[in-house]
């Protein structure tokens, strides 16, 4: 009888432990997204995708361990500064409209336990979200990548991937960044402002307006955008020389030296002629908008220090080095440093 009353106190609690352990693996949560969705997900997702490179870059500096791929694929010069378990990850393509197409059955297909979905805000944002999330039956979380709100989306994705500590370190930067460039910012007059134009491609005739993500940091810094024409899709619009030539920029900004190569051909506008035309580095991640994500943080610093260095006085190289080491987990020699830097 003993034995008996033994072997069911065993099995009994045996039983207790693989409920509780089910239990936890079961354990959900119930979180308010960006715009305003109220979304259940697990309370422990190991396994996060993103609907396009800028969630995915966001996640990579966040939790790199939980991400499952990315978006769009890694430039060879990238693979320097990313852990091969990393580069190795997938590509999906986009899930928000962008090229290549994400199929929905191969994302489904690795497992996640959500999908983060980093966008600008606007009124057609959560009905996108729900679409994606019906589509992959997968629930689907909103954070903004608009250059003022990083912080915010740090906290908001740290608190529902459980991984809130890092988020705030995290932020703390972002915050601590966006206040100090803003208050310099503001202490520029107005006739001290330095116009600029901004291209990504298209020979140097590819550009976009102000008030657009592509921009958004080099206008923070103070800078006037000379482009006043609408945009024609994702914030991007195609010029030509008689307008450049109308608007003088003091500074040309170029998205990468193969783009600035071609703007240097221009040698009737004055940024060009007095030797103000820039590109910033682009590896791991484009410091400008390539993707449009956290990587412009490092860009905001140099933009600001392009512009008018002698308001902001930033150490480029510092603030490289403070930056890779914290988002990238990357200590930069001074050699790799000076490769890195244009």
């Amino acid at each position: 009888m003993r034995k008996f009353s033994i072997g069911i106190v065993l099995v009994l609690v045996v039983a207790l432990f693989t409920g509780f352990a089910q239990a936890q693996d079961d354990a959900m949560k119930t979180v308010t997204d960006m715009a305003g969705r109220t979304v259940t997900l697990k309370q422990e997702p190991t396994a996060i995708a993103a609907t396009g490179q800028p969630g995915a870059v966001l996640l990579y500096t966040l939790c790199p361990e939980k991400l499952i791929a990315w978006n769009s694929e890694l430039t060879a010069d990238s693979l320097f500064f990313i852990p091969e378990a990393y580069a190795a990850l997938p590509v999906i393509g986009s899930l928000q409209g962008g090229k290549p197409a994400a199929n929905p059955e191969e994302v489904v297909a690795l497992a996640p336990d959500v999908i983060v979905y980093m966008t600008t805000l606007t009124k057609q944002t959560a009905a996108k979200a729900d679409e994606i999330q019906a589509q992959t039956g997968v629930p689907v979380v909103v954070a903004s990548f608009d250059l003022l709100s990083i912080g915010e989306s740090y906290r908001f994705l740290g608190g529902a991937l459980d991984c809130a500590d890092k988020a705030e370190a995290l932020a703390q930067y972002c915050d601590a960044l966006i206040a100090d460039v803003g208050e310099k910012a503001a202490s520029i007059s107005e006739d001290a402002r330095v116009t600029f134009y901004y291209t990504s491609g298209g020979a140097g005739l590819q550009t976009s307006p102000a008030g657009t993500n592509h921009t958004e940091l080099i206008e923070y810094a103070g800078g006037i955008n000379v482009v006043d024409l609408p945009a024609e899709s994702n914030g991007r619009l195609k010029a030509d020389m008689e307008r450049i030539l109308a608007w003088q920029p003091d500074v040309i900004i170029a998205s990468t030296p193969e783009v600035l190569k071609s703007v240097l051909k221009w040698e009737n506008v004055n940024a060009v002629s007095n030797g103000k035309a820039y590109t910033a580095p682009t590896i791991p991640f484009a410091w400008l908008d390539a993707p449009v994500s956290v990587n412009r943080l490092i860009g905001l610093y140099w933009a600001a220090e392009t512009l008018y260095p002698e308001v902001y006085g930033y150490d480029i190289s510092a603030c490289a080095k403070e930056f890779y080491s914290l988002f990238y987990g990357v200590d930069l020699s001074d050699e790799a440093l000076a490769d890195l830097l244009p």
